[in-house]
Parts: structure tokens; sequence; C-alpha cells
């Protein structure tokens, strides 16, 4: 019996079909946030341009294959060799305005290997131990001239050095930007970074909260949430920097915009509503030891989210954000600081940190409403400003529905990894007065699988 499939529409065009949220890791992320939940997706969305040409190796359900396939480009290979996906994939590249060719096979050298049938298809691998044969091709014979790829997506189970190395003209070539898991279950990829560095390519990753790509420095891959890198060739790296797609390196050094006076920032902020609601009077010197660093975390965090200043410059505040913060929480962590620091954490791509911060206001999220209080009594708390007609009093429910969600989203990138478990948490967050979208959609989510008494995959 085939298995029930739902289309989904992607942000921006495109759609896929995939097996419900009960059943489907996919299906699940996809009702969850609307959209595939890996950063480095909306990031490619603006990378590629009309005309280019596609491969998407791995592909899955489509989510990036068919999602790209809506924005002009002229040609997307899909390669995937599980048969479920495959037919899923043939019915969502019927909708697709691009010319699309799907490979049914597993790439790698030239042959047959046997491919494993877990009850996840997303999970198959070749396998000595496999149930099912299949064919294994190169990657370069599945497109007509391999120079002429201009996106190279690579993300499959079991021996992905394999599989990249068969896409050895691709890579010879100076045109094909080249993404890869930086890691899988748990293994660093180092084989295949060396590869990519070797065809001249230098590795970048992205910078979440900005949707740009930075070069990736050492240590930086060593990071339990780095998902993917993203290989840029010397002929492309101009082209990207000027579209603002690609940045040079920009630390808590790089110079801040010219004409930009934090002090200023920081005044224009004290005067918002949501700031006064919070302090009554406000005082321009520390109330508490690092008070002046959380002020200016807010500051360079605000300009940070400027859409009128230069993306390089964006990014500049984005790091001097982060390193306020963490000097704002190494002199005290109150409920404030935690929280920017979560937020300012993820947009800089450092989730590990965040996942710290989060573990650390849960204390602090179970406390009584006067503690409560008292640990969110500085003003500078940009989540606040999101929520028209805050008042004080409902700061003690807000801060437990921040404390909950923070520890439910943030050390995960998508309730799908948690397990049906954690449904009481999410009921906890949606029975407060303030909550998300997000929690309402998960819990809905995680009923319907009680419901069905249906498995939840436990796998990161």
């Amino acid at each position: 019996m085939a298995a029930t499939l739902v289309q989904r529409e992607f942000p921006g065009g495109g759609a896929c079909f995939a097996p419900p949220a009960e059943t489907s890791m996919t299906g699940f992320v996809l009702d969850e946030q609307g959209d595939w939940f890996e950063p480095d997706l909306s990031v490619v969305r603006r990378l590629v341009q009309p005309g280019w040409k596609i491969v998407d190796v791995g592909a899955g359900y489509g989510c990036y294959g068919l999602s790209l396939a809506a924005h002009g480009v002229a040609e997307v290979t899909l390669v995937e060799p599980h048969p479920a996906m495959g037919e899923a994939l043939a019915r969502g590249a019927s909708l697709s305005a691009a010319r699309a060719t799907i490979h049914r096979c597993a790439a790698g050298p030239a042959g047959h290997g046997l491919l494993t049938d877990p009850r996840d298809p997303e999970m198959a691998r070749l396998s000595e131990d496999g149930a099912h044969e299949v064919d294994v091709r190169p990657v370069d014979s599945m497109v007509g001239d391999p120079a002429s790829v201009d996106y190279l997506k690579v993300d499959v189970e079991g021996d992905l050095h394999a599989a990249l190395a068969s896409g050895s003209r691709i890579l010879a070539g100076d045109r094909a930007v080249v993404q890869m898991p930086i890691r899988l279950s748990g293994q660093h990829q180092g084989r295949s970074c060396a590869l990519l560095m070797e065809s001249g390519r230098t590795l970048h990753r992205v910078l979440p909260g900005l949707g740009v790509l930075v070069p990736l420095l050492p240590g930086e891959g060593a990071d339990a949430f780095q998902l993917n890198i993203l290989a840029i060739p010397a002929g492309r790296r101009d082209e990207l920097r000027e579209r603002g797609v690609v940045l040079g390196v920009i630390d808590e050094l790089s110079p801040l915009p010219e004409g930009i006076k934090v002090q200023g920032v920081i005044d224009r902020l004290a005067a918002e509503p949501w700031a006064k609601t919070l302090c009554g009077a406000w005082a321009p010197n520390a109330i508490l030891p690092g008070w002046d660093q959380q002020r200016r975390a807010v500051a360079m965090q605000r300009l940070a989210e400027d859409p009128d200043l230069a993306i390089a410059d964006r990014a500049a505040c984005l790091h001097q954000a982060l390193a306020a913060s963490r000097r704002a929480l190494a002199a005290g962590m109150t409920g404030s600081r935690l929280v920017t620091a979560i937020r300012i954490m993820c947009a800089a791509g450092v989730r590990v940190e965040a996942s710290r911060a989060a573990e650390a206001l849960q204390s602090i999220g179970q406390a009584k409403d006067a503690e409560i209080v008292a640990s969110f009594a500085e003003p500078f708390l940009p989540p606040l400003r999101e929520h028209e007609g805050f008042a004080a009093p409902a700061l003690p429910d807000l801060a437990r529905c921040m404390a909950i969600e923070a520890g439910l989203f943030v050390p995960f990138f998508s309730a799908y990894f948690q397990g049906a478990t954690k449904l009481p948490a999410y009921e906890r967050a949606t029975a407060l007065p303030l909550h998300s979208a997000r929690s309402v959609r998960v819990a809905a989510i995680l009923r319907r699988m009680n419901q069905r008494q249906a498995p939840m995959a436990l796998r990161l």
C-alpha cells in the first residue's frame, strides 16, 4: 500500500510531497516551521540565480532541490535511491517550472549496492546489510556537462566522501558552489572538507541572523550545532560578495558603521515604551555589574537588525553584540541578560552557548513572581518590544513562557528530535497568556501522534 503523501508549499514558491507529520521527519518539520529547518536553505535561495544548473544528491523529499527549482533555475538534477522518496520527488517535480531530472540511484563509484530499509526512509544508506539492490552511479555521469553545474549539494547517509568524490569533474571546475553536511552521525567529515579545499574552494558557514555566508574559522566546525558548510570557488567569490551573499572575516574588532553613536542608540531604546514599562526611572549608570555591557549588547543587536545598514556593517554590529552579551553574562546571569544572549547567540550561529544560556534560564522561569520581576528589572530586553500592549504584571508569565520555549527550541532545531514525551512542556507553554504560534503547532502535532500511538524517532 502506497504511503499517504501531503503537498506542502515552500516560502517563495515550489512544493514537495511528504508523508504526514505523525510518520515523517520532513512532514513534521514542514508542518512545525512552514519550511525546512536548516537556515542554510534560505541563504541558498538567495544564492542561486535564474539560469543556474543545480544538482541535489540525496534529495530526500526535495526540500532543497524542489524549493530551488522555483527560483528560475534552468535545470535541477535530483538524485535519490529510495523508491518511496523517488515517487514523492516525481510528484513534486511535476509541479516544477524548471526542467527536472530524477535519478533513482545512489551516488558513488559505478556499480551496485544494497540499500537499507529503515522505518524512516530518510535514514536509508548503502550497507552490506542492505535489503534492496540499487544502482550506484558517479555524480558526474548524471549531468550532461559537469563543468556547467552552478550548485551541488551532497547530503547522503553513509559514505559521503565517496559520493562527493564521484563528482570530480564538477569539483575540477571553478564554477560550482558545493554544500555538504559538516558531520554525519556525529562524525566530522574532515576528508570531504579537505577534498573541497584541495579543489581551490574556501569553506563558509551561515550567519543565521543575517542570512549570509562567512568564512569557517578554525574551531567553528567543532560546534555541535553547525550543520552544513558551503564551499565557494574563487571564480564566484567576488560576484557573491558584490551581491551581499558572502562576507569576509568579520569579528568584534571590525569597525562600526561610520557615524553610528552607540550611546545615542542606547538613549533611543531607553525611551521606548517597552523599556519604560520595565523601569519607571531610567538610570544612565550601571545598576548591576555588567549593566553597561547589557545595554551595549541590545543596542548593537538593534543595529544588526537595521535593514538600512550595509550587510557587512550589520555583521560587525552582531559580533559586537555577541561580545558585549558574553561580558554581561560573565558579570551576572539575570533573566534579561540570558534572554538577550540567547537571541544574539542564535543569530550569530553559536547555538552551543545559546543552549547553555537556555538551561540557565530554566531556574529563573521556575522562580516566584517577585524573583522573576527582580531578575528582569533591566529594561533592555528586545523580545518584549514584540508584544504590543505589554504590561509589567504580565512579566512573570512572559518570562516563564520564554524559559520553557528556550529550553524546547534552542537545544534542538526541531521538536521532532525531542520525542513525544515533551508534549506536557508544550502544553504548559500554550497555557500561559503569552506564547509562540510554534508551540501551538507542535502541541497539536504531538497530540495527534499520541492519539495514533505512533512511535517518535529520537535521533540527531
